[in-house]
């Protein structure tokens, strides 16, 4: 959905045939830029995270694509945990997740992290957007 809440940003509807005329879902942010490389569509929106690891790893070349719009910051799925939880201890898993880059390698998801960093309720904002989209697409 992300996407697509994207591309109305810049005037484009996956609904609209004078834009794109085939719209389907990859599977993933893997798949979605294999189908470009393999020229099965032109376009696919994927992860800044999966689209770096890919290019590092040698999957494909910088000139073998063209970046035509870039989102803004988009959060990755919070890690949580229980309410039910006594407030002292899920600050010391608060803690312990965002010093865990100090005692040794991390990842999740699309490959390594650099840290964990704290959020706050306006960075999902952009998913706030994606529900919308959702709610006026129903009408």
């Amino acid at each position: 959905m992300i996407p697509q809440v994207e591309l109305s940003k810049i005037n484009l509807s996956i609904k609209n045939k004078d834009h794109f005329d085939k719209v389907f879902y990859a599977g993933s942010h893997d798949a979605c830029l294999l189908t470009v490389l393999n020229n099965q569509s032109n376009v696919c929106g994927m992860s800044s995270r999966n689209f770096e690891a890919r290019l590092e790893d040698g999957t494909f070349k910088k000139e073998d694509v063209r970046i035509i719009h870039k989102s803004d910051r988009v959060p990755p799925p919070p890690l949580a945990y229980s309410k039910m939880i006594p407030k002292e201890d899920r600050d010391k898993i608060k803690k312990a997740v965002l010093e865990a880059h100090n005692h040794g390698e991390i990842g999740g998801y699309g490959g390594k992290m650099s840290h964990y960093m704290e959020v706050k309720d306006s960075d999902y904002n952009v998913l706030r957007e994606v529900i919308e989209l959702l709610n006026k697409n129903k009408s």
